[in-house]
């Protein structure tokens, strides 16, 4: 079997598989919901628990057994070669292609990246914008809960405001989707136009001199730092972190630490979020 025909089935099954686990998602909340406006003066009890989300059991199955082939198939049908993320290839190209182009050529070719700064900074002002709002929902107590009900009235209307920060939240979200599409397609643009102006450059006759590409950061560390590459330098780090945390949670549990987390986990999942 050939890598395409490998990859195709992966992605139909990823596609299948996400399906199932959003439907296997809004049945979980479907059947919280029910319980949580169940006619019971204790709703969460076991019982109940038991008797909602045992109506639900055939696709929760149905989703281990999913998620059990999603990973077996990734032992059948293997990556044969490691794919580097497409923003990482695409920086990797132009990257490759500005080192052959001259530096006057490249002046109109960098408009691009200055479409992207702004582009960036137009995304983080808006995404800060959208927190902006939902801060002042969350901290404003001078408004009126749009519910009577008590799901949004309990606990100084935390739903309510919730509810009320979804358009801020949406908005950022969809920012961020289109910017990303935009950046992406910038980029692209870039490599189009790198490659034209090389493919010009070559019918001319005029051939730029490869540039050598500026050494990175992590590069300069290494070249002024060699130690820093030791592996029994690294080996040593690993095993001073895994003591350090071995006697953190040794002084934790000498000090009492573990009876405060488990007091907290216990009244966060039975008063709060509303389990057993």
């Amino acid at each position: 079997m050939t890598e395409n025909r490998g990859r195709k089935i992966r992605f139909i099954y990823g596609v299948v598989f996400a399906a199932l686990t959003l439907v296997v998602g809004a049945l979980f909340i479907a059947q919280a919901w029910s319980i949580y406006f169940s006619a019971d003066s204790a709703p969460y009890t076991t019982k109940s628990i038991s008797e909602h989300f045992s109506k639900i059991a055939i696709p929760v199955w149905l989703w281990i057994v999913a998620l059990v082939g999603n990973i077996a198939l990734a032992f059948v049908f293997p990556e044969t070669e490691a794919r580097p993320a497409p923003y990482i290839e695409l920086n990797t190209t132009t990257a490759k292609l500005q080192r052959r182009v001259p530096e006057t050529e490249l002046r109109e070719v960098r408009k691009d990246e200055t479409y992207r700064f702004v582009l960036g900074a137009v995304s983080a002002l808006l995404s800060a914008v959208s927190a902006v709002g939902c801060l002042v929902l969350l901290y404003d107590k001078s408004y009126t809960p749009w519910a009577s009900s008590d799901f949004f009235t309990q606990h100084g209307g935390v739903a309510d405001r919730l509810v009320r920060c979804t358009p801020w939240l949406l908005g950022a979200f969809i920012v961020c989707i289109v910017v990303t599409v935009l950046l992406e397609n910038s980029k692209k643009r870039q490599i189009a136009r790198l490659k034209t102006v090389i493919a010009e450059n070559a019918k001319k006759g005029v051939k730029a001199e490869q540039k050598p590409q500026k050494p990175t950061l992590e590069e300069r560390l290494y070249h002024k730092f060699p130690f820093l590459k030791s592996p029994k330098l690294i080996f040593g780090v690993r095993i001073g972190l895994c003591v350090a945390g071995i006697a953190l949670f040794a002084f934790g549990i000498y000090n009492g630490g573990m009876t405060d987390v488990y007091e907290k986990a216990k009244n966060i999942c039975t008063q709060c979020i509303g389990l057993g």
